[in-house]
């Protein structure tokens, strides 16, 4: 008798465990859309019957989509069991977006550079492209140039050796700058040569994010003013006296937004900070207080407006993330500014997120002299005038 109610206390102990277990997980659904952290979209709800009446026959697979981005504690959860991955890693830690080379702590994306090949039909696109925006630009006497710095697995192979190794993308881009250069005339600044020498003895690159560093999109913005240079004689390219500096172990991209340890060391899930071992130099500008700025975040994309020298020619600075880190610099040898920064949520086509066609009005009533492109990748230029994908 005392043994059934030994065993029966035990099994209404286990029920009661198993019941709380079951509730935790519901007891505070999230309402977030987006995770900054993981750099993507949450699930979004899906009903069984549709606004059209009709029945939703995945409503089980998006129904578990939904609750598995939402459910109580989930970031706890995860953030634990990246720990413990982390620490079981010998030399490489690897997630499917993401590894860590612990002998060096160097971080990136997992990526295949097959995505950035460029068939002969998105050569023509691009081509097409440049002409089209050529045509508008010299129709409203506006200098164009086009930078495309060389992205991270490019410069920094070593680095991220054995994951990534060496490539031929430098061959394969020098190749389609060429024929883009004898199809439209127009000579791409790729200062490929300038990075590669620079990362020998410095950090062109964040260890633990994919961008260039201020040091590097320096000798960028001195590439793109030689070439200004030659067509506004008088324009003041800033020297490297013109900057105060300071030192950081973490990523700053834009300065308005401040230091974080970067988006590789985030996509990872990682939390040792141990592994932010590098020094980087930031530049901030001697007269930085007689810049005039201003954010608007319009149409899903971002316009960073400043002003500085009414002397100057006005600049639009369109472009990826990369444009960012050019900004230090190149705002103080303009007069106004318009960086047209085509970041978007997920779900955007690239054609639309891309697409300049939608700022031609904009630069047009900001009285443009200088267009300036900068993509972190050469096929990027099919997608400037837009189509659906």
């Amino acid at each position: 008798m005392k043994k059934e109610k030994h065993h029966s206390r035990i099994d209404i102990a286990f029920l009661i465990i198993c019941a709380v277990l079951m509730y935790l997980p519901m007891s505070h659904i999230s309402n977030a859309e987006i995770s900054t952290k993981e750099n993507r979209k949450f699930a979004t709800w899906q009903p069984l019957i549709t606004k059209n009446g009709k029945l939703n026959y995945n409503f089980g697979k998006d129904f578990d989509n939904w609750f598995n981005d939402r459910f109580f504690l989930r970031l706890q959860i995860v953030k634990m069991y990246s720990a413990m991955r982390y620490n079981m890693a010998y030399q490489y830690y690897e997630t499917q977006k993401g590894f860590l080379n612990k002998k060096n702590n160097w971080m990136n994306n997992l990526i295949s550079l097959n995505k950035y090949e460029v068939s002969r039909e998105e050569q023509d696109e691009i081509i097409k492209n440049i002409q089209k925006l050529q045509e508008f630009c010299n129709k409203n006497e506006i200098k164009l140039y086009v930078i495309i710095p060389p992205i991270k697995e490019e410069i920094c192979y070593k680095e991220l050796y054995p994951i990534l190794g060496h490539n031929d993308k430098y061959e394969k881009n020098i190749e389609l700058i060429n024929k883009i250069y004898d199809k439209t005339g127009l000579q791409i600044i790729y200062p490929f040569k300038e990075l590669e020498e620079y990362h020998q003895t410095n950090y062109a690159y964040f260890k633990s994010d994919p961008h260039w560093t201020d040091d590097a999109a320096y000798l960028g913005y001195l590439q793109i003013m030689k070439e200004v240079k030659k067509d506004f004689p008088n324009i003041y390219i800033n020297t490297e006296n013109d900057f105060d500096y300071e030192y950081s172990n973490l990523v700053r991209v834009l300065p308005k937004n401040g230091f974080f340890e970067g988006r590789n060391y985030e996509v990872l899930k990682l939390h040792d900070k141990k592994v932010l071992d590098a020094k980087y130099k930031y530049y901030k500008h001697k007269d930085y207080k007689s810049l005039a700025y201003k954010s608007v975040f319009k149409d899903k994309i971002f316009h960073l407006h400043y002003q500085y020298n009414q002397y100057a020619p006005n600049l639009v600075l369109f472009g990826d993330s990369f444009s960012l880190n050019l900004l230090p610099a190149i705002v103080y040898s303009f007069n106004n500014t318009d960086n047209i920064y085509t970041y978007t949520l997920e779900g955007v086509s690239k054609y639309d997120r891309f697409n300049i066609n939608r700022f031609e009005d904009e630069i047009l009533q900001n009285n443009t002299n200088v267009l300036v492109i900068c993509l972190s990748e050469l096929k990027r230029l099919r997608y400037l005038y837009g189509k659906d994908e």
